[in-house]
């Protein structure tokens, strides 16, 4: 991670930066920016993006791979920075997921000796050349990130807290592009592994569809107000998340000092993975744990749980899962990506029968990506469940058009 933060980030990812005065700084605008009022003022724009997705998927089907991947990262600008993506052809987006990807390939394991010998950082400039390219990438990060940033943005910082001022323009800027990697890669991520998951278990997508339809039936679409009426839906995504997390090891940190866990003993400065992988997949604590069970995730108090099968307790628990993380260090958006999750898949299996294609073979077990993983490519067909329901999207999708030109499209 030395060449991510040291070089490349220049100590202003949230991510790296280790626990201290700036680290809760950042913290607290994020909290600020995804929590308290910002979250339900942001659910209007989810329901208002989930239908565009719902609605080009209905005109042109084999585009849903792309139309999810979009959704996810207009809802992260739009919290971000006031603007949407209505396009994955933006300019914008490209620049943002070519950072991204570049931030992925450092991150590999021994893509650098300085990962290992930490020393060679403070060798003399004329012998460390091998940095200045990562450098370079770093600066014109930093200034695409500044120039996002706009007096809407400016004026949170002044209204979170005053030493916030304290912190450098790149500082403050780092802090809405950190919403990317996890708000908008893995996000769609997970999406695409709730498609795989109901096209390899299609009774999953049965019982979801029957629960939908007894609560809203068929003259309109699902909204946040349904949503504690429908625990299947939240089933399906905090087993999704459990089943297949997109980010397996999260991200790197290091104990800031001596610690000892059961016989571990731990050095200050010990590089610590928490493979939420690992957590998600230990039967110990998730019996059969390669079957996405809806019965494990649901209220004990819902006559469809399965103590059987339900989640034992794990190291540091805060969720059904481990995959948004541990602590303090623990995702600060899981509350958005669950409730984005929520209206996506609602929309979606109210209005379409997700069903495989003759021939295609649905490998869970094959994956893309480095630093986020996402099933590798597959087809399916979305056919809408019936003519009325098409209807009923239309006449939706134009009050969703009255809000959507609230976030003005980046370019």
């Amino acid at each position: 991670m030395i060449m991510f933060r040291d070089v490349f980030g220049d100590n202003t990812s949230v991510a790296s930066l280790p626990y201290g005065n700036r680290w809760a700084l950042h913290r607290k605008l994020l909290y600020h920016s995804l929590k308290g009022p910002a979250l339900p003022a942001s659910k209007p724009r989810q329901e208002a993006e989930a239908l565009a997705l719902t609605t080009s998927i209905v005109n042109e089907s084999n585009d849903w791979s792309q139309g999810l991947d979009r959704c996810a990262s207009s809802v992260v600008f739009s919290m971000a920075y006031g603007r949407r993506i209505a396009s994955l052809d933006s300019n914008l987006l490209k620049t943002r997921q070519e950072f991204f990807r570049y931030v992925s390939d450092l991150l590999k394991p021994g893509a650098y000796l300085v990962e290992m010998f930490g020393f060679l950082l403070q060798l003399p400039s004329f012998l460390t050349r091998w940095k200045d390219p990562v450098l370079q990438m770093g600066r014109d990060q930093a200034a695409f990130d500044i120039s996002l940033v706009n007096t809407t943005m400016l004026q949170l910082k002044a209204e979170v807290d005053s030493d916030a001022n304290a912190l450098s323009e790149a500082h403050f800027a780092a802090v809405p592009a950190s919403l990317f990697g996890a708000g908008s890669y893995a996000t769609a991520s997970t999406l695409h592994f709730v498609v795989l998951g109901l096209l390899t278990q299609p009774d999953m997508q049965k019982l979801a569809q029957a629960e939908l339809d007894a609560i809203v039936g068929n003259d309109r679409s699902l909204t946040y107000a349904d949503q504690a009426e429908v625990p299947f839906i939240d089933a399906i995504i905090k087993e999704v998340l459990r089943w297949r997390p997109s980010a397996v090891f999260g991200m790197p940190h290091a104990t800031s000092e001596t610690d000892v866990y059961k016989s571990y003993h731990f050095q200050k400065g010990t590089v610590v993975w928490a493979s939420s992988w690992g957590v998600n997949q230990n039967p110990g604590f998730f019996p059969s744990p390669q079957t996405i069970a809806l019965n494990r995730s649901l209220d004990t108090s819902d006559p469809r749980y399965d103590a059987n099968v339900a989640a034992k307790p794990f190291p540091g628990g805060s969720h059904d899962h481990a995959t948004f993380g541990f602590g303090r260090r623990a995702c600060a958006g899981a509350e958005l990506a669950t409730n984005k999750f929520f209206i996506v898949i609602a929309k979606l299996l109210w209005s379409f029968d997700i069903k495989p294609i003759e021939g295609e073979i649905y490998d869970i077990d094959a994956f893309t990506g480095g630093l986020v993983l996402r099933p590798a490519p597959f087809k399916c067909r979305f056919v809408i469940r019936d003519e009325g329901r098409r209807l009923v999207l239309e006449r939706e999708m134009k009050e969703a058009e009255e809000v959507l030109p609230l976030f003005p499209a980046f370019d």
